[in-house]
């Protein structure tokens, strides 16, 4: 419940299993420190949201390391949030620490990990910031539900502190920092995810147990909420295949095989709520929004292309499970992860042609051997003044209105 490894332990680090696993990686994944270095030491509430075996656990341990640099071991604390039933046990885990520290010249570090996991939470760090226990408080939580982080957060107007930002994501890792390492073949098959990465540069193959731990995730968070694990491997399976197009709630429980809709509305809001898919809504080229035609849905990470496809395994799963469909798809998931971490509201366009994508920019990923730009002369012809970008596998070229660049460039780029 209560983890203050560093009381009375000068060698505490190198005991902490979470710190020497970052310490035994073959490589230092640069999305902790990202994040890390925008979390201001001062009095604030601080979110960190993000899928589950992303480094969320990791990343607090080094804000630990930071906050020891400025305040003594008893005023640090940090919350094992998976151990906690209830946001009174919270409250009064949190109020008893506060009330025995010194009120002279006082200042403390909160870290809860995995607030999302205790029903209502929000209640207790509400409480207790209306009480005044929070002032000269540095807190930072961190999730894995993005509708159970974001309510929460939005409760605390006035509380959080004077800070131009308070939440935070972390990710699966870009490729972008990964090109050192891996091909971008090779990241088709890994994804970002931190242990994912490792293990294969360790092996130089994905071990089933790496697909254990992140299917785990998924269905662990599905469990909890009272849904069939089995219904959940004809979702994910479904999502697959329909990657790349737009579908609607109806046709998505027909193949399903089951007669609700809402049923199916229920597993795709699930997947999303723990950061397993993205939603990508159509928007005309003016970027307007209508929420009533069909919708797109991405896993966030090639790794999860792998374990949907499989309904929940890595068995069998190598370079030759990368056939030139497959990989067309996983590149516009990629493309769809990145826009997403540049702009929440990424949409597509569909008429009698469709665009992959149409915010923020307006991309068309054809990821394969030969891409010419005599293909995208409609797109001129029907949107002028627009400029379509086209993701390929190798090639460039230019024309008035279209712009051909490879995806390993593009995604080279960044935001």
């Amino acid at each position: 419940m209560i983890y203050h490894a560093w009381l009375n332990n000068p060698h505490w680090e190198d005991q902490d299993p979470k710190l020497k696993q970052l310490r035994e990686s073959p490589i230092q994944l640069p999305h902790l420190d990202e994040v890390l270095e925008k979390i201001p030491l001062a009095e604030g509430i601080f979110s960190i949201l993000g899928p589950r075996q992303v480094g969320k656990s990791t990343l607090l341990r080094l804000i630990v390391k930071k906050c020891l640099k400025k305040l003594s071991g008893d005023r640090v604390l940090m919350v094992e949030g998976d151990e906690i039933e209830s946001w009174r046990e919270l409250k009064s885990v949190l109020l008893d620490w506060i009330e025995k520290l010194s009120e002279k010249d006082f200042k403390a570090a909160i870290l809860i990990d995995e607030i999302t996991s205790i029903p209502q939470w929000h209640r207790a760090v509400k409480s207790l910031a209306d009480q005044g226990k929070l002032s000269n408080v540095l807190m930072v939580y961190t999730g894995s539900s993005t509708t159970s982080l974001k309510e929460g957060g939005e409760l605390f107007p006035g509380r959080r502190g004077k800070h131009v930002k308070t939440d935070f994501e972390l990710l699966p890792v870009s490729y972008r920092y990964l090109h050192k390492y891996l091909s971008l073949e090779e990241y088709f098959l890994t994804g970002g995810f931190p242990w994912s990465v490792n293990e294969y540069l360790r092996l130089k193959v994905l071990p089933d147990y790496v697909g254990e731990i992140y299917w785990s995730w998924i269905k662990g968070e599905f469990l909890k909420r009272g849904k069939s694990d089995i219904l959940l491997r004809h979702c994910v399976e479904v999502l697959v295949k329909r990657t790349s197009s737009g579908f609607s709630h109806n046709t998505f429980a027909r193949e399903m095989g089951i007669a609700s809709n809402d049923t199916a509305r229920q597993y795709l809001e699930l997947l999303m709520d723990c950061f397993a898919i993205y939603e990508v809504l159509w928007m005309d080229l003016n970027q307007d929004i209508a929420p009533r035609k069909n919708r797109k849905y991405y896993p966030i990470d090639p790794l999860l292309f792998h374990l949907f496809q499989t309904k929940g395994t890595l068995v069998g799963v190598g370079a030759q499970s990368l056939t030139p469909e497959f990989s067309g798809q996983i590149a516009e998931g990629i493309v769809c992860q990145e826009l997403k971490r540049r702009d929440k509201a990424v949409g597509y366009w569909s008429g009698k042609r469709e665009i992959d994508f149409v915010r923020p920019e307006i991309i068309e990923v054809k990821y394969q051997n030969r891409v010419q730009p005599h293909e995208f002369d409609w797109f001129g012809k029907t949107f002028r003044n627009k400029k379509l970008l086209v993701l390929t596998k190798n090639d460039s070229f230019y024309t008035e209105s279209v712009q051909g660049i490879p995806l390993k460039e593009w995604l080279m780029r960044g935001q």
